[in-house]
């Protein structure tokens, strides 16, 4: 499935997610007498005012932007019935892990936000759970209708693994000692020219730019050449000491090269056939440092956001490298 899903993910709160939010401050008993396991002591009450706010703004603006990615994207291409794709060698999988990665986080947003409203922290554990899964979900079925895509029951599979990262979590250690996170640059590109079968020649970058756009924010969503998907594990949680400074992780990365496709490097431009199967597609497997931002402990109010928002991206660092072409690499610092 094309990335586009990573930026609508990251934007779009649907008229769904809003029945699902009503949902959980009036019904969730329902839902606890069927998880019976949760019993998170909370007596905090309803911020109404802030849970009216809450609810409003993800209805405008995630309407707002439906709406226009709708009309700005899947109009088009041509709508069919729903129908299933199987893409679960696509992109060496990069895609995948970057639905886990964007599920995960959904759920943690919308985990905090709960928070903020004052819903009980059970609730809230459920309803970022169920956000995160919602959010993926509305965008599957949009992919299942379109005929340039489908369902993905493997973006499904990644999508339920992130959010269960989370709600496990919360649930057994009443924290996120385990993080994922991304990070991506704009990588800039200088290979020689690619040659089609019949001598037609196609400058690299524009290949990269047919495939993952030129501005900055697509690439950096789009481009798996230039992305790593990191789980970031803190090490004082983990391991139950003081040792360490609190804020101290350990990150393990996964990236790839050389993906001028989704499921190999053969491509048509204007019937022009053009294969690049000397550029070889590799993995690539990564060991370094990380900051979890939020054991920085501040007593400014505008910083926590910030700081919250850092905690999405990998922070650059030294990182030990190996890939398998069976090379090792040390980056001192690695931007991608």
């Amino acid at each position: 499935m094309n990335n586009i899903s990573h930026i609508i993910s990251i934007v779009k709160a649907s008229l769904i997610v809003f029945a699902t939010f009503s949902c959980i401050t009036t019904r969730a008993e329902v839902v606890y007498n069927y998880v019976p396991k949760i019993q998170f002591a909370d007596s905090t009450k309803i911020n109404k005012p802030r849970l009216y706010t809450l609810l409003s703004s993800t209805v405008v603006t995630g309407s707002a932007l439906s709406y226009g990615l709708y009309n700005s994207w899947y109009k088009q291409y041509p709508r069919s019935s729903f129908h299933f794709f199987d893409d679960s060698k696509e992109w060496n999988q990069m895609d995948k892990y970057g639905h886990l990665y964007s599920a995960y986080n959904q759920a943690d947003v919308y985990f905090q936000l709960l928070q903020w409203t004052g819903l009980s922290k059970n609730k809230s554990i459920i309803g970022g759970m169920i956000a995160g899964s919602t959010i993926q979900g509305v965008i599957e079925m949009f992919d299942g209708y379109s005929e340039q895509w489908g369902f993905s029951t493997w973006d499904t599979g990644f999508n339920i693994l992130g959010v269960a990262a989370f709600g496990a979590q919360e649930y057994y250690w009443n924290k996120q000692k385990i993080r994922f996170k991304v990070f991506s640059f704009k990588r800039k590109y200088n290979e020689p020219p690619l040659v089609s079968n019949n001598g037609q020649s196609l400058a690299y970058t524009d290949r990269i730019n047919q495939l993952y756009g030129s501005p900055y924010l697509s690439r950096f969503l789009k481009d798996y050449n230039a992305q790593s998907i990191w789980v970031s594990f803190n090490v004082a949680s983990c391991f139950n000491t003081t040792k360490v400074p609190s804020w101290l992780n350990v990150a393990l990365g996964f990236g790839s090269e050389n993906l001028l496709g989704g499921f190999e490097n053969e491509w048509l431009v204007d019937d022009e056939v053009f294969q690049a199967y000397d550029r070889k597609r590799y993995r690539q497997y990564f060991l370094s440092l990380d900051v979890d931002f939020a054991k920085i402990q501040t007593n400014q109010a505008w910083l926590k956001p910030i700081l919250s928002g850092l905690n999405l991206l990998k922070m650059p660092a030294p990182t030990l490298e190996y890939n398998t072409q069976g090379e090792w690499h040390l980056h001192l610092i690695l931007l991608r």
